[in-house]
């Protein structure tokens, strides 16, 4: 063990020499072309992958917003309820579910959870959720001032059990839902999409 680290030492001291006996042979215009590439490489892949966040973060933003509001125009009239009440009919809640059966919105969202603001879930296609307390992530307080927020693929919270049971890749995007008469924001809608196309 002592000889293999030995060896290795060697190694890298040897490669150093060899290093710097090259870097010494360049004249002072090729070590500058040489640090300059060095400089100009790294610059480039760090602005290369600050560009591709912002694009990805970009993408997910405007197709959460687009989604938020094609499945709140479905959800929204069911729930305005929460305005004055801490939970739904159960009237409201078989409505929510025909929503999800064999519908085009079925097919597009895998889960929906009803948060209300104080962390309680109100409804969820997984009828265990309902009435449970989480803690509050910065995606639902987010939501709860107001913006649509959205995360691909990010499946850690406690209560993202099920969501990690499908096994696919998953668009997760928190939504206001706000009273018709005052616009203030009474609940949020969490919803999984199928991502395979993201």
């Amino acid at each position: 063990m002592a000889s293999m680290l030995s060896l290795h030492q060697l190694n890298w001291t040897s490669g150093l020499r060899r290093v710097r006996a090259r870097w010494s042979a360049l004249n002072l215009a090729g070590q500058f072309a040489v640090a300059a590439l060095v400089v100009l490489g790294c610059g480039m892949t760090v602005f290369g992958i600050w560009v591709s966040s912002r694009i990805e973060r970009g993408v997910l933003q405007n197709t959460a917003a687009g989604v938020a509001l094609y499945i709140n125009s479905f959800v929204e009239p069911h729930v305005q309820e929460l305005s004055k009440s801490s939970t739904l009919r159960p009237e409201s809640q078989r409505a929510l579910d025909s929503l999800l059966k064999d519908t085009p919105l079925g097919r597009k969202v895998v889960a929906i959870k009803i948060w209300a603001p104080d962390g309680t879930i109100v409804y969820s296609n997984e009828k265990d959720l309902i009435g449970r307390k989480f803690p509050m992530t910065e995606r639902l307080k987010a939501a709860l001032q107001g913006e649509v927020s959205a995360e691909f693929n990010a499946l850690d919270d406690e209560e993202n059990e099920l969501e990690r049971k499908f096994g696919m890749p998953l668009f997760e995007i928190y939504s206001p839902v706000v009273a018709a008469a005052t616009n203030r924001v009474i609940a949020v809608a969490e919803f999984y999409e199928e991502a395979g196309h993201l």
